[in-house]
């Protein structure tokens, strides 16, 4: 529903990241239909500029910069404008002057998250956000996605850790074996 924090929730191996792969047309289902903002998802792509996503293990290219990734999501929507709210409060300036490849996997998560909400689009999938989190960023990754549910965006996620869902999700759903 818009304006909430919805949770997928199963066990390893449910269809989870399945399911979101398919709402974001990296891969295709079997049977079925999709629908974003009551339009079924088909050979036009377009809905996806609507969406912020955050994969679990953000696959980036490893030579490029924080600066430079920001920059290149920036070009291929178009020139959009976008702000990195995240990285003051997470403590980012420095790091996204540095090669990907050298930052640490907490440090990459990050910049995971920033990508994703560059664009304050109407939809995040977030995708394990907390995983690989301290505790500090993940309690500034969290307040982050309320700020967003209470500014009316909308928020699919999934996560393992009861805690997170407890605190963000308003509502849950449970998948196994892809049902």
């Amino acid at each position: 529903a818009r304006g909430r924090v919805t949770a997928l929730v199963g066990p390893y191996g449910a269809g989870k990241t399945t399911f979101i792969k398919s709402l974001l047309r990296l891969t295709r289902p079997d049977e079925g239909t999709l629908t974003f903002d009551g339009t079924v998802i088909g050979s036009d792509d377009s809905y996806r500029a609507r969406i912020g996503y955050m994969p679990q293990l953000a696959r980036f290219p490893a030579n490029l910069t924080g600066m430079d990734l920001l920059a290149l999501l920036r070009d291929l929507r178009g020139g959009e404008a976008g702000s990195e709210r995240l990285a003051e409060p997470f403590g980012l300036q420095s790091a996204l002057g540095t090669r990907l490849r050298v930052l640490s996997g907490g440090t990459r998560q990050k910049v995971n998250a920033v990508a994703a909400f560059l664009f304050s689009p109407e939809l995040y999938v977030l995708d394990e956000p907390t995983a690989g989190l301290d505790p500090v960023s993940s309690g500034i990754l969290k307040e982050h996605i309320l700020r967003e549910r209470a500014e009316g965006h909308t928020v699919l996620l999934t996560s393992h850790i009861m805690s997170d869902i407890d605190e963000l999700a308003d509502d849950v759903i449970y998948l196994a074996d892809g049902r």
